[in-house]
């Protein structure tokens, strides 16, 4: 699931039809589901996720694992995707 500064958790659940019923019929907060979160390190990813998307993160996705960071500012953005994805297998 792709989260940005843009993010806002209704529009997440209607891209979403899957996650909405799920999030609306369980009283289980915390999909396991990994969140990429796309920022760029310029902007700082504290005002990245302070826009929203933290309140999404923490309301919808499990605490178990943490997002995976994209930065586009990065020459190699996926350089820890491997590690992080490890966690979720």
């Amino acid at each position: 699931v792709i989260l940005s500064k843009s993010t806002s958790k209704e529009a997440l659940l209607n891209t979403l039809p899957w996650l909405r019923s799920q999030f609306e019929l369980s009283s289980f907060r915390g999909f396991r589901l990994m969140p990429v979160l796309v920022y760029r390190e310029s902007e700082g990813l504290d005002n990245v996720w302070e826009s929203g998307v933290g309140e999404i993160y923490e309301e919808i996705f499990s605490g178990e694992f943490k997002p995976f960071g994209f930065d586009l500012d990065s020459p190699s953005p996926l350089k820890e995707f491997p590690r992080i994805l490890e966690e979720y297998l």
